[in-house]
């Protein structure tokens, strides 16, 4: 993607804002003897409703097989080019731009996931299960629901967030967080006292097919705000990926630890 398509692609372009999709996780945890082990994982399912056009997606579990087809399977609508099929894009944080897209074929002599304008094999293509990736279902199919399943985290989860640009961060926690629980202005995020002066957070709906809210933090006053100066309520959402624009920082990137928003025995029947 040029870089004229990519402030296109900011301008015009949440996974599921609130009042505009599903996205939803529950937990299957084991017993409390296992559960309390450090090596035995907590397991559980995420339900998102992908709509027609670009749908923003974060995993809010630790997948069993960090790849497309681990994640993703072959339950979307697939076709025989990749203009027909459902794609998967991901952002490279170097370039600035969508890279590594997968298309899903029913091409039988090139089933399954395959690179953009190649056919390679993309199966086994890694997705960083930290970071956001963007999901395409094209004109003509309808909206799909998925369900992901993999493990809660036990640990902290981290993600790198690009100075002077745009990351695809996700929400990796399994319930919805206030922002000033997010930690991320202790991890790096700086604020001001404007939004022009101020990191900023970019969240897509997929109904609008445009990014319509942004927010920012004022550091003076502590508290995140919308674009329009207002005090924002908008928690971060399991299943939801979103930008986060950093302007050009003297500290350059920084690492966003997402603190585990729950104690293990919550988890627990």
């Amino acid at each position: 993607m040029t870089r004229f398509l990519v402030k296109q692609f900011v301008s015009r372009l949440l996974l599921f804002a609130a009042c505009a999709s599903a996205a939803w996780l529950d937990f299957v945890p084991q017993s409390l003897a296992q559960a309390t082990n450090a090596s035995s994982d907590v397991v559980g399912y995420q339900f998102v409703t992908l709509r027609v056009g670009r749908n923003l997606v974060a995993l809010s579990l630790l997948p069993a097989s960090n790849t497309v087809a681990g994640v993703l399977g072959s339950v979307l609508p697939a076709g025989a080019t990749e203009s027909t099929a459902s794609a998967v894009d991901f952002w490279g944080q170097s370039t600035q731009t969508l890279t590594n897209r997968s298309w899903l074929s029913t091409n039988t002599n090139f089933p399954g996931w395959r690179a953009a304008r190649s056919f390679a094999d993309a199966n086994a293509l890694t997705l960083d299960p930290a970071k956001g990736f963007i999901i395409t279902l094209r004109q003509g199919q309808t909206n799909q629901d998925i369900f992901l399943t993999g493990s809660i985290a036990l640990n902290s989860q981290t993600q790198v967030v690009r100075n002077n640009g745009y990351t695809l961060a996700g929400s990796t926690f399994p319930v919805s967080v206030p922002l000033t629980n997010s930690a991320l202005v202790a991890s790096g995020f700086i604020g001001g006292s404007s939004l022009a002066e101020s990191d900023s957070l970019l969240f897509f709906n997929p109904v609008q097919q445009a990014f319509d809210t942004t927010i920012w933090y004022d550091a003076a006053g502590t508290t995140w705000r919308n674009a329009d100066g207002s005090a924002a309520t908008r928690q971060l959402t399991p299943g939801e990926a979103f930008l986060i624009k950093r302007l050009n920082r003297p500290a350059g990137d920084f690492t966003w630890t997402n603190p585990l928003p729950y104690n293990l025995s919550q988890l627990l029947p």
